[in-house]
């Protein structure tokens, strides 16, 4: 059942992140992170940055995962060049066969990997059953690769159905800060509806 949780909230959060780090690049929606991001190169260049970012991290995270519930620190050999190594402790707690708690923390330092530098603290916790499961995530720290992101932190909640993978609820809170190619974006968040791209928009200026 942990490997399912591990799946789902990697696919689901990440997915949440990646809204939202595309939406303060310029990348979504029309509020006043499309105006602050000024021409289509740059955005187009902001976007492929962002999303650069987001599969560096996700690659980390679903390479590193399972080692780090064996061990507390891990050196990962990045595709194109770099490493990145996490550190920090995954716990589970299994109430029967196919329900339980579980709750990770870990610091994750890039050293280029894949061109992104710099350190992501990143936590959470959550519950599951044979029907649903329930976590929250917080992602604290500045990592950059053509964008600069700073996470101020950014906390992501989901309920996600197990057997369809379905997203029953998701909604971010927090703040995060998008250097673009020069131009600096600034979101904040209150319990938003991840999914809801107008809303994720209205946050950034």
């Amino acid at each position: 059942m942990i490997q399912v949780a591990k799946a789902v909230i990697l696919g689901v959060v990440l997915g949440i992140a990646g809204t939202v780090l595309l939406t303060a690049c310029g990348g979504g929606g029309d509020g006043g992170s499309r105006e602050a991001v000024a021409g289509e190169d740059t955005r187009e260049a902001a976007q492929t940055a962002a999303i650069d970012t987001l599969q560096t991290i996700l690659f980390v995270f679903e390479t590193g995962f399972d080692d780090l519930a064996a061990t507390e620190a891990v050196t990962l050999a990045c595709p194109a060049g770099g490493s990145a190594t996490l550190v920090g402790n995954i716990d589970l707690v299994s109430t029967d066969a196919t329900s339980g708690a579980f709750s990770f923390a870990a610091e994750i330092r890039f050293a280029q990997c894949d061109g992104l530098g710099g350190t992501l603290e990143v936590s959470g916790s959550g519950t599951f059953d044979a029907e649903r499961i329930s976590a929250s995530m917080t992602f604290d720290g500045t990592v950059a690769n053509g964008c600069r992101v700073t996470f101020e932190p950014l906390e992501e909640t989901i309920i996600v159905d197990v057997d369809t993978g379905a997203l029953l609820a998701g909604e971010v809170s927090g703040a995060l800060t998008a250097d673009c190619a020069g131009t600096v974006v600034t979101c904040a968040w209150q319990r938003v509806d991840a999914f809801d791209s107008e809303a994720v928009a209205a946050g950034c200026r």
